[in-house]
């Protein structure tokens, strides 16, 4: 991620790197197949909310750069080309929810984040 002048950008690898990276670990530590209990489940559970706060807070910075007039551009990482440009905060709600099919976050994270970011100020 990268804040210019007139964007806020984001590199599509946060999305095929990071965001699936901590869905895989939270569908192993928190599923149903999950057997961790005791101290190895709080530590899981304490490194999972360390790594939802550092996703919650790159949006959280594209909601404010929308909110002061700069537009959100996500790159591909490969070749620096614009996959997308987000210009609203409906639009990058839309791009928040493009997660559900894509597995990058359960449907819960995405209920949560986006509830999270609704009620951010400036």
């Amino acid at each position: 991620m990268s804040n210019k002048e007139d964007a806020y950008l984001i590199y599509d690898d946060f999305e095929t790197r990071y965001l699936l990276r901590f869905y895989l670990s939270y569908g192993l530590s928190f599923g149903p197949t999950s057997y961790q209990s005791g101290a190895l489940k709080e530590k899981s559970q304490k490194e999972f909310e360390e790594k939802y706060q550092y996703i919650k807070d790159v949006f959280e910075k594209a909601l404010n750069a929308l909110r002061n007039n700069q537009k959100v551009v996500v790159k591909k990482s490969r070749n620096n080309q614009i996959r997308e440009i987000i210009n609203t905060e409906s639009e990058l709600f839309f791009y928040i929810n493009k997660y559900r099919g894509k597995r990058y976050l359960s449907p819960e994270l995405i209920n949560r984040l986006i509830d999270d970011l609704k009620v951010v100020t400036n």
